[in-house]
């Protein structure tokens, strides 16, 4: 969780080191100044982390309105994202907006594209179409090239030489033109060295997220080795707990057993020379004994009359 969080410190850190690389631009400025008013950089700088228009308008010291002004015109662009959160008590909805100006070098390269484009034809046109004007008459009213020709470069009114209007507009979009695509080289550098940059950020995040994803391997490893070893023990601890129980157990019973008394029902009377059982105080357990008693008795009271 620590590593995630230092992760995405990282990430914010290099979002803001490459926004304020853009915002240090001259040519980022300027464009955020004409296209979206005066205050528009300090709005940006202001709401790189997601706000809503109230808390930026606040931090910029501005009005509300005008804040709000400038990120619609910039969620126009592109350049700016917003999340609306609806209040469970109030009802209202709140707008949460973060401004992304990674992109902004190719947003002011397609314009300067575009504008480079619109004044090419503009002086190809001028090129084809020929217009000339009387500087005494009406700058206003424009003569064809063939009309003018007709009246040999002369003022059908005051018959001054006749001037060709589109020679000073050429050169204002020449001079303009050369302007563009000096500012379009100088951004293609920048455009440049910006990729490169975000290049190595991001390089330096992908090996970020490496690292941290082989320690993230290495202590789930770890932690499951000791999750192994704990049940290892726990087992063991178990087993332990179990004989030393049982032994206990055993201890207590042979405290509380009685000795056995046996009581014999039999007179045994032990000689040297004969082992005689007393026939008198035997009972016998079933008839088969009975009998052999009785033959045995009958057997000695025949002796005893021999004799």
């Amino acid at each position: 969780m620590d590593q995630e969080i230092k992760l995405e410190g990282q990430k914010l850190e290099s979002q803001l080191k490459l926004e304020n690389e853009l915002l240090a631009n001259p040519l980022v400025t300027d464009y955020f100044s004409v296209n979206f008013g005066e205050n528009s950089v300090k709005v940006i700088k202001a709401a790189m982390e997601e706000m809503t228009d109230d808390a930026i308008a606040a931090r910029c010291k501005l009005k509300v309105a005008e804040v709000r002004a400038i990120l619609n015109k910039l969620y126009n662009y592109k350049l700016a994202e917003y999340k609306r959160i609806k209040d469970r008590d109030t009802g209202w909805f709140s707008y949460l907006w973060k401004i992304d100006v990674s992109n902004v070098l190719s947003v002011i390269q397609i314009q300067i594209n575009s504008k480079i484009d619109e004044l090419d034809q503009k002086v190809e046109k001028m090129n084809t179409d020929l217009l000339y004007y009387c500087p005494n008459c009406s700058k206003t009213n424009l003569i064809q090239f063939d009309l003018a020709m007709d009246l040999s470069f002369r003022c059908p009114h005051c018959e001054h030489k006749l001037i060709e209007k589109e020679i000073e507009e050429k050169e204002a979009y020449q001079d303009e033109l050369k302007d563009l695509r000096e500012k379009h080289s100088i951004l293609i550098e920048d455009i440049k060295k910006f990729e490169e940059m975000r290049k190595i950020e991001e390089e330096h995040l992908k090996a970020m997220r490496a690292q941290i994803a082989e320690q993230t391997m290495i202590q789930a490893i770890a932690d499951s080795k000791d999750v192994k070893a704990k049940k290892v023990a726990l087992r063991k601890a178990k087993q332990a707990k179990k004989a030393k129980l049982a032994k206990n157990m055993f201890k207590v019973k042979q405290k509380h057993v009685k000795p056995m008394k046996f009581k014999f029902s039999k007179k045994i009377k032990i000689t040297s020379k004969k082992l005689k059982v007393s026939s008198k105080k035997i009972r016998p357990s079933s008839n088969k004994a009975k009998i052999k008693l009785s033959e045995k008795a009958s057997k000695r009271k025949a002796k005893r009359r021999s004799r």
